[in-house]
């Protein structure tokens, strides 16, 4: 299930069955 939620700090939050990957120009955490 692939879910996308926007933070209040501007961040894209993309997670995954595998994990989560974060889409920022911030260092992505997994």
């Amino acid at each position: 299930r692939l879910e996308w939620s926007i933070l209040p700090t501007d961040t894209v939050r993309f997670s995954s069955a595998d994990g989560q990957v974060w889409l920022n120009e911030q260092t992505p955490i997994s």
